[in-house]
């Protein structure tokens, strides 16, 4: 009887295999969108935008293009797992040299790649930014490397979309 009042009390209370911390249990809620971006010049990100319904995409040299970008259940579940299966949004800290680097040791990448995470997960909100130098702390930093997979992950999902493969081809590149 005691194990089952135990039961009961660890489900009323919500807790989960995520190790009781404040981060989402694995069933996806009702309400959870992402806005990743990832962009070279300010003016002309790369966007998936699964609340908005967006997909934008930088063509370099002739501008942007955007598209409807309506995600279906199975993608928002895989987005969600990896969105939520890691420590990510556990990250605090912006993830570039500056913050990572130990002494006067920080790291510069020509162009350099941005990136932001923004994640709402039942109205509550998550910003996790940072840019490609954070890839030169991937042996050395969990967080860095937390971040670095999420977001080539996120990338090669988003070049994977249907509608992403049919927006026109980038002309150019950065120097």
């Amino acid at each position: 009887m005691k194990k089952l009042i135990a039961v009961v009390l660890v489900l009323s209370l919500g807790w989960s295999s995520n190790g009781g911390n404040n981060l989402p249990k694995e069933q996806m809620p009702q309400s959870f969108s992402v806005r990743f971006s990832w962009w070279i010049i300010d003016e002309r990100k790369n966007i998936m935008d699964t609340e908005a319904g967006l997909l934008q995409k930088d063509l370099v040299s002739d501008g942007i293009a955007i598209a409807e970008f309506l995600p279906d259940q199975d993608f928002m579940q895989g987005l969600y797992e990896l969105i939520c299966g890691g420590s990510l949004l556990n990250i605090k800290r912006k993830m570039t040299s500056r913050e990572l680097a130990a002494g006067d040791t920080l790291l510069a990448m020509t162009p350099n790649t941005y990136y932001e995470i923004a994640v709402n997960i039942d109205g509550k909100q998550f910003l996790i930014s940072g840019d490609q130098t954070a890839s030169g702390y991937t042996d050395t930093d969990e967080e860095a490397l937390c971040f670095i997979n999420t977001v080539t992950e996120l990338i090669k999902s988003v070049k994977n979309i249907p509608e992403w493969q049919a927006l026109p081809a980038s002309n150019g590149a950065y120097q």
